[in-house]
């Protein structure tokens, strides 16, 4: 199942890094073009997906394997979460040159997708969370 997952996460990280770019943009500035765009994305969307390893890694080595399995507080699901937008968004950021906020919104767009796909998977929205 973890291989599912972390495959699923690294193949559509580029292809929403990508899509999101193309209406988050900014139209006043030039827009990146071809291989300069592949890149960016390609990086862009690794990044997001190796933030979904370090939400488990850090989850499961801060949270006893019993609360994690059956479920964590709000609290502590918020605290894996606000550090990992931060993130997310510092990579759009960074990769995009995307405002602050768009960013975010870039971020957001990926999680939500790949978050949905959790769901239909049967899956609990986050893990760590209840099913």
């Amino acid at each position: 199942e973890i291989w599912v997952l972390a495959g699923g996460a690294i193949l559509l990280g580029p292809l929403i890094s990508y899509a999101g770019y193309s209406f988050l943009r900014d139209a006043e500035l030039g827009a990146f073009e071809g291989t300069d765009l592949l890149i960016r994305s390609v990086g862009c969307g690794l990044v997001y997906a190796f933030l979904w390893g370090v939400y488990m890694y850090v989850g499961t080595q801060i949270f006893r394997t019993e609360d994690w399995e059956a479920g964590l507080g709000m609290l502590q699901i918020m605290g894996l979460c606000v550090p990992m937008l931060g993130m997310g968004a510092l990579a759009a950021f960074v990769s995009f040159d995307l405002d602050p906020a768009s960013g975010f919104f870039h971020y957001t767009l990926y999680l939500l997708v790949t978050i949905g796909l959790r769901y239909v998977m049967g899956l609990p929205f986050l893990p760590g969370m209840e099913g």
